[in-house]
């Protein structure tokens, strides 16, 4: 047996609350009597709620504005500091390659041998020197290529440390650009929610992408995936829906019982409609399969709630609810 769906969420609110996060703005809801004031603006008087919301969404796009300029600086800085660090490389490479050549020349404790006076009456000297000169050499020269060979490695490390911060830094600025068009879409899908709903959708999208297959971890930051805000509509707006349902069944009712037909148009047990004896679950499916909040899912509520009892239409739609939250990442707890 299902716990009353407004259990659980009060529950779920508490906890968030216990930990500081508030699903609502400030805290607290408004009164009834900040809800229902006005102001004048430009001449206008317009309800103290509309301005409220206007202003937040500013705020709102302004902080998103505020964010993707901050990304771009902090590119652009990154952008900075690696040529600044490739000509310090350069430098510190044309010193080590000039110490590298000269340090034969510094090094007094090596002498190496004279060349004889008469190189052809004493050719035995003479192959000394050579080879003592041409071992010389080699070694400056595997020490110089050791030096360079260090130097390089120096370098491509750096590199890949600032690449990874800039890329770090788009793959971030991307996620804010693809979360934002994300809310922008649901938001225009759904006008008639207030600004108070909207507030309370976003932080459960927050809450939710963390959870397993719900939403993807770049950086210090989630990238969500397509359907997450509206899943969390039907968490956050159970109440709402649930009322939209009942409303668009009872109007349908009304007008099946106007052209005598009892039964909304669907019959249990027939062309593939589940029968009064199906299970919650199967009954869940096969409304999901008609399309959310569509025409005919509404006449198959109407008719399995005149069969079944609204008790039972209860129960499958907590069922959907508690669905919509596993796909979320888990349940309420």
């Amino acid at each position: 047996m299902h716990r009353p769906i407004t259990h659980r969420l009060e529950q779920d609110l508490a906890d968030l609350r216990s930990i500081g996060h508030f699903p609502v703005r400030g805290g607290a809801e408004a009164d009834d009597d900040a809800a229902t004031a006005t102001i004048e603006v430009n001449g206008e008087q317009v309800s103290r709620q509309a301005w409220d919301d206007f202003r937040n969404d500013q705020n709102w796009r302004r902080s998103n504005e505020e964010r993707s300029a901050t990304l771009k600086r902090q590119q652009e800085e990154l952008e900075h500091e690696r040529s600044l660090l490739r000509e310090e490389q350069r430098r510190i490479a044309a010193e080590r390659a000039n110490e590298a050549e000269t340090r034969g020349k510094k090094d007094e404790k090596k002498e190496l041998p004279d060349y004889p006076e008469s190189p052809i009456d004493e050719p035995d000297k003479l192959l000394v020197a050579m080879r003592a000169r041409e071992a010389q050499q080699t070694e400056e020269i595997e020490a110089l290529k050791q030096a360079i060979g260090e130097l390089r490695n120096q370098v491509t490390n750096t590199e890949k440390s600032v690449d990874a911060k800039v890329s770090r830094t788009r793959d971030e600025e991307r996620v804010v650009t693809h979360n934002n068009n994300l809310f922008e879409s649901f938001r225009d899908k759904h006008p008639d929610l207030s600004k108070k709903e909207l507030d309370e959708i976003r932080e459960e999208v927050q809450y939710r992408s963390r959870g397993p297959g719900r939403g993807r971890q770049v950086g210090s930051m989630y990238e969500y995936n397509d359907r997450a805000f509206d899943d969390a509509y039907k968490v956050v707006c159970f109440d709402r829906i649930k009322a939209q349902l009942e409303q668009e069944a009872e109007n349908r009712g009304l007008r099946n019982r106007r052209n005598g037909n009892t039964h909304g148009g669907f019959r249990l047990g027939v062309a593939g409609v589940p029968g009064p004896d199906a299970t919650i679950e199967e009954h869940a499916e096969h409304y999901y399969t008609l399309g959310e909040y569509s025409p005919r899912a509404s006449a198959f509520i109407e008719e399995l709630g005149r069969v079944k009892g609204p008790d039972y239409i209860q129960k499958m739609m907590e069922y959907a609810v508690d669905r919509a939250q596993e796909e979320l990442g888990g349940e309420l707890a």
